[in-house]
């Protein structure tokens, strides 16, 4: 029958192996996480995760983007976020879609976003966004946000994000062949817009 002892023992052994296993799941990147960041221009900018209750927070970085910034992020001509919207995009899980903020650390405001949702049909597939508000362009926040979401999304098990592009926004289409993105076939989406896959390292 065996040694209760031992069979306690193990038991409790079990135990904190499966703990020690979800402080894992997610990597670096789970509820509590938060990291500081020195720019090359001297800035500093600060990271978290994007919570449920933080509306507000996309709230105010919309409101500082250009219509064209916002166009290039949502492909629709938006002046305010939906109510829809926020739950949409407040919906983080911690598995299936994952959102972080970057803040400017001077002034606490909240400065860009990155997110990836996972695919339903193909699920180590993903897609990304990123925006980040028109006066802090230019700085590497954005890498430095899509760096962060495509580890992230490695850690739980994606293999390869998407990028939907419009074909005017030459930034972003830079942006993610410097990741190692590559274009798909042209598809039904039409020619206004490009699709750009990056594999991810497991």
């Amino acid at each position: 029958m065996g040694d209760p002892h031992r069979r306690a023992q193990s038991r409790g052994l079990i135990r904190a192996l499966s703990r020690a296993c979800l402080r894992r799941t997610g990597g670096r990147f789970r509820r509590g996480y938060r990291e500081r960041v020195a720019l090359a221009s001297g800035e500093s900018i600060s990271f978290r995760l994007l919570g449920r209750r933080d509306s507000a927070v996309l709230e105010r970085i919309f409101a500082r983007l250009s219509p064209k910034a916002r166009y290039q992020r949502f492909f629709a001509h938006k002046s305010a976020l939906s109510g829809s919207d926020l739950r949409t995009l407040t919906r983080c899980d911690g598995k299936d879609q994952i959102a972080i903020v970057a803040f400017d650390q001077r002034t606490s405001e909240p400065v860009g976003v990155a997110r990836f949702v996972r695919d339903r049909i193909d699920p180590v597939s993903a897609e990304v966004a990123v925006a980040v508000i028109d006066a802090h362009h230019r700085k590497g926040i954005g890498r430095l946000l899509l760096q962060r979401i495509m580890e992230a999304a490695r850690h739980r098990g994606i293999r390869e994000v998407k990028f939907l592009v419009l074909a005017d926004n030459a930034a972003m289409t830079a942006l993610a062949y410097q990741l190692g993105g590559r274009r798909q076939p042209p598809s039904a989406q039409g020619d206004g817009f490009s699709t750009l896959v990056v594999p991810l390292d497991s």
